[in-house]
């Protein structure tokens, strides 16, 4: 009797066979995002989604309307983040990473709280290259450049419309 299950195993195979018993998988594991909706996940529980969400967004939609050349494309750009989330070589724990990741995106939403421990120097240098692929951020003179306030504002005013959030219909008969 259970409908969704997320797995975090970061094992394809385990994922398919979790498809095959029925109910739906959601995917939480970054490496293996598209993959895993392609296999037929239903979606993700990632990190990602709180340092990348106008790709992510664009990733699932891709997927789903069946674009995967594109996606993968995006993919690609997505990936060294996702990798340094994921396990990456400096030893941060993947909370604190993606935490530092969406600080340094302009999303403040403080560090970890005990006993994980904060990322290193190095570890924010090497995230900062990480971030540096994704294609709506950029480096300039040797910082990174992320997307305008603006930008974001105007982003979710439209996905917030695309998914009719707030938004009542006086007219709208009820069959």
């Amino acid at each position: 009797n259970i409908d969704y299950i997320k797995d975090s195993t970061g094992d394809l195979i385990r994922i398919q066979q979790l498809l095959g018993i029925g109910g739906h998988v959601l995917a939480g594991a970054d490496p293996l995002a598209p993959y895993a909706l392609m296999a037929g996940a239903a979606g993700w529980i990632w990190g990602a989604a709180n340092v990348m969400p106008h790709e992510c967004v664009a990733l699932y939609d891709h997927l789903t309307a069946g674009r995967h050349a594109e996606a993968l494309e995006l993919w690609s750009r997505m990936l060294p983040a996702n990798l340094f989330f994921w396990d990456n070589a400096v030893g941060a724990e993947y909370n604190a990473a993606v935490k530092t990741a969406a600080n340094m995106v302009g999303r403040p939403i403080g560090p970890c709280r005990r006993p994980v421990m904060p990322m290193t120097r190095q570890g924010r240098v090497a995230l900062t290259a990480a971030l540096s692929t994704l294609p709506t951020n950029r480096v300039d003179r040797d910082r990174l450049v992320f997307r305008e306030w603006d930008d974001e504002r105007d982003w979710l005013v439209r996905m917030t419309d695309r998914a009719g959030v707030g938004r009542t219909n006086s007219k709208r008969s009820t069959p």
